[in-house]
């Protein structure tokens, strides 16, 4: 093969409508994972290649945008693994160049993606990218390339696992430029104000449905807080004083958050606010909850995942009701807005604890919420233990929205309402009363005031938004209805792509843009 000049990256966005009741969206602003970014600064920089990254959040990529590209690269998530394929397809197709997959679904079901690309990147993929292109040019084999699958002669071939990377900093920083529209459309405004970044991976917990540790791995890595402080000081723009941290658990090692917190202080570079995801055992640590108050932190999204004490255990979550409660009300006294994540679907789950749970959230004072009903995502223990009851692989239903597996308290229709109807319920205004700010308090900030009223907005959005999750789901809760009892699994007709109306789901995906404010 020649010398690669060209690479073309793409992050799919699912062809379905998704509410995505649990996060938070707001007009102009997009948050695209960053490893594609690491990758491609890291091509420019040692192989003088010219690199565009296409993220369909922010605007769908057509065949058209590829044209020129010497090899692709697409990362996918598993609800958007089947639009991935699709563009893989379509691309080898047209161009005849070589197609690449990774991400967490391509390393969870690597035999499945090959069969739709030349090559599989698992894990981690900053290096076996770069060596890919490099055996490429040198027209050599790539089998000594570590973390890399591909076909060759028919057969299929997993070269030995690559070692996470444990010398984060040896990676470049994020090259935001690099993404098609990032800061120039109306899609994208507030991408001028909010800067993404990660200083960690892996996480050092067990929780058995997670797909961050067969992923990322168990050990926990972190840059070093000079590479932090050097990244915020010179790669985002003066206007970029928010922060979002893209960390599974930022304080999965407390120290080295104090000390990242200290250096912030320290270095003048604190963050007007910032968020990141965290356990509730947070809360138990006095002093990493003053030098989050001191460096702004506004939101702390925690998965705190149930109220059931079975469940808890169930998960091997090492957490309890109690902590949660402490949580939120530490959170709350030290003006820290709550996202509290809950997954329903568990062995002793029932209706009754789907309710309980919404009740236990408004008395709470919760701000935001997300109701899940389990997600068996492939390759994670849960996924393995729940085989026998796993009713789906369509994988635009995991979305941690729909239900693809018989419960065992539940029918599937019941955790799909169940779930689905907690969110009108949790944000109905009557009755219910907001978390106010202190502003007496040390610490506040006018920003405050105006998560107060995001809170408010989104509430209202969210209600709109579930009579648009009703109309895209007409189909899939007919065939949820129609299924048969457990013990008949294998009669199940399947829910596929081709029984939906997809013409419906992009025109449902443009009403969801304009409810965003």
């Amino acid at each position: 093969m020649n010398k690669i000049k060209n690479v073309k990256f793409i992050i799919p966005d699912q062809n379905r409508f998704c509410a995505n009741f649990s996060t938070v969206q707001a007009k102009g602003l997009r948050l695209p994972h960053l490893g594609l970014l690491i990758i491609g600064e890291m091509l420019r920089r040692e192989k003088g290649c010219s690199v565009e990254v296409f993220e369909e959040k922010i605007k769908p990529v057509s065949i058209s945008d590829i044209e020129g590209a010497d090899i692709v690269g697409i990362s996918i998530q598993t609800v958007a693994a089947i639009r991935g394929y699709q563009l893989a397809e379509q691309i080898k197709k047209q161009f005849k160049i070589p197609v690449v997959l990774g991400g967490v679904h391509a390393t969870l079901k690597t035999n499945e993606a090959l069969e739709h690309a030349n090559y599989v990147v698992r894990n981690e993929g900053e290096y076996t990218f770069l060596e890919l292109v490099e055996a490429l040019e040198s027209n050599i084999s790539p089998d000594d390339i570590a973390g890399l699958s591909f076909k060759h002669g028919g057969e299929v071939y997993h070269n030995p696992m690559r070692p996470f990377i444990d010398d984060l900093d040896s990676l470049p920083f994020p090259n935001w430029k690099l993404i098609k529209g990032m800061f120039k459309t109306n899609a994208t405004a507030l991408n001028h104000f909010l800067y993404p970044m990660q200083v960690s991976r892996g996480c050092p917990f067990n929780c058995t449905f997670c797909s961050v540790t067969p992923t990322f791995g168990k050990k926990y890595r972190y840059r070093s807080i000079e590479s932090v402080i050097e990244e915020l000081k010179t790669n985002r723009k003066k206007t970029q004083q928010d922060i979002f941290l893209y960390d599974d658990n930022i304080a999965g090692n407390k120290r080295y958050l104090k000390e990242l917190l200290s250096a912030l202080i320290e270095n003048d570079v604190v963050p007007r606010s910032w968020h990141s995801q965290m356990r509730a055992d947070v809360a138990e640590d006095d002093e990493l909850i003053d030098l989050m108050k001191r460096t702004n932190c506004s939101i702390a999204t925690f998965g705190f995942e149930s109220i059931n004490p079975d469940s808890l255990k169930e998960m091997k979550k090492g957490q309890t009701v109690d902590l949660i409660e402490h949580c939120i009300a530490t959170m709350h006294k030290n003006n820290i807005f709550v996202a509290g994540f809950f997954v329903f679907g568990f062995e002793t789950d029932t209706k009754a604890t789907i309710r309980e749970t919404v009740e236990f959230a408004r008395e709470k004072k919760i701000d935001i919420i997300g109701l899940m009903p389990l997600t068996p995502y492939p390759s994670t223990p849960r996924f393995e233990e729940m085989k026998d009851k796993i009713f789906s692989k369509y994988w635009e239903l995991y979305d941690v929205q729909h239900v693809v597996y018989y419960p065992e308290q539940m029918t599937p229709s019941e955790l799909y309402f169940e779930a689905l109807d907690g969110y009108p319920r949790f944000y109905d205004p009557k009755g219910r009363e907001y978390f106010k700010v202190d502003k007496s308090k040390p610490g506040y900030l006018p920003h405050h005031s105006f998560l107060e009223r995001t809170v408010q907005i989104w509430a209202k959005q969210t209600r709109n938004l579930y009579e648009l999750e009703l109309i895209a789901n007409e189909r899939y809760i007919e065939w949820l209805r129609s299924l048969p009892e457990k013990s008949e699994l294998e009669k199940i007709e399947h829910f596929t792509i081709e029984k939906e109306d997809l013409d419906l789901h992009k025109e449902l995906k443009r009403e969801r843009r304009k409810l965003k404010r």
